[in-house]
């Protein structure tokens, strides 16, 4: 165990150490909002710890501008896709390691018509999956389909990824509330850099939702602003540790982004991985290919936004 692990397990927060800040994000791809800021380093525990880059030409002026805030120590962890996948890795990461804050960070759909491409969700909220299979409504289904709980993964048993009765249970779940003090920062931080931003509530899913009915009725029956595939069983596993957290993801699919193949083409690979049969559909169908184009392009503007944000977000006051 690394002497930042066990520091922050033995440790109160204080004077006379850094705090230690757990920045989650699901996928390599979307850490790469981070590359032009942060350099990596590994530590014992299989996380990276973020240190700010500097540059040949006006290294102190860059050191400065880049920092992350010296009252920090920065570690970031891969939790993978979706619910079960982040929940067991975050789960894992949490028994030898106590954050004194988390930031959960990332992309994510729009299921307001209002929210555009690269802007930024500050969740206000995180709210469960509304249905067993971690997809609502499932597609194909008409808009008649009725929520049902699901219960996320708790404690260190977290609950494997699959469709059927697995998660299913009669207690309902609550939202969870993020903490109101790193909401504050993420404000000034979009503030101080520019960016548009949003404060909402979240809502948890097993697979892509990237058509206007699914969209509609996943908005109209949860209230949510946008949709992500990680939040909630990590925010529960963090609350439940004590650890304050926050998500904050970049909208990389907006709302008139409406196409079935490339739902379930996406479901398949981010579920799966990529396959010859994935490959094979994408010879077959040029509109498909064309769609993943345009979300190509739409993620790439939500990282360059995300990658500023947390720039600014790590080198800001942790008070």
């Amino acid at each position: 165990m690394s002497e930042a692990a066990s520091t922050s397990r033995n440790q109160t927060p204080g004077e006379g150490r850094r705090r230690l800040v757990l920045l989650i994000i699901p996928t390599r791809l979307e850490a790469l909002c981070l590359f032009p800021y942060f350099r990596a380093k590994g530590t014992n525990e299989g996380l990276v710890a973020l240190i700010p880059r500097s540059h040949r030409h006006g290294k102190e002026r860059a050191r400065r501008s880049l920092s992350v805030h010296p009252a920090d120590h920065v570690l970031l962890h891969l939790c993978g896709v979706g619910p079960g996948a982040a929940a067991r890795s975050t789960a894992a990461i949490l028994r030898h390691l106590r954050p004194d804050e988390a930031l959960m960070a990332g992309v994510c759909g729009a299921l307001d018509p209002a929210l555009g491409t690269g802007e930024l969700m500050i969740s206000s909220g995180l709210l469960p999956t509304p249905s067993p299979s971690g997809s609502f409504p499932p597609r194909g289904d008409a808009l008649t389909a009725t929520p049902s709980p699901w219960t996320g993964p708790r404690g260190g048993e977290p609950l494997e990824e699959s469709p059927g009765t697995q998660g299913l249970s009669t207690e309902v779940l609550p939202a969870l509330e993020t903490d109101s003090r790193l909401a504050q920062r993420a404000r000034l931080a979009c503030l101080s850099t520019g960016l548009a931003h949003r404060t909402g509530t979240l809502v948890t899913v097993g697979e892509p939702v990237l058509t206007h009915q699914r969209r509609l009725l996943l908005g109209r029956n949860t209230g949510a602003c946008a949709v992500a595939m990680e939040d909630y069983p990590v925010g529960r596993l963090l609350l439940e540790s004590g650890v304050p957290f926050l998500s904050v993801r970049a909208v990389s699919d907006p709302f008139d982004l409406d196409d079935p193949r490339l739902e379930g083409w996406l479901s398949m690979v981010a579920l799966g991985g990529p396959s010859p049969s994935a490959l094979r559909d994408l010879l077959v169908h040029p509109a498909l290919l064309l769609s993943l184009a345009r979300l190509g392009f739409s993620t790439a503007i939500a990282l360059a936004r995300l990658g500023l944000f947390l720039k600014a977000f790590l080198a800001g006051p942790s008070g």
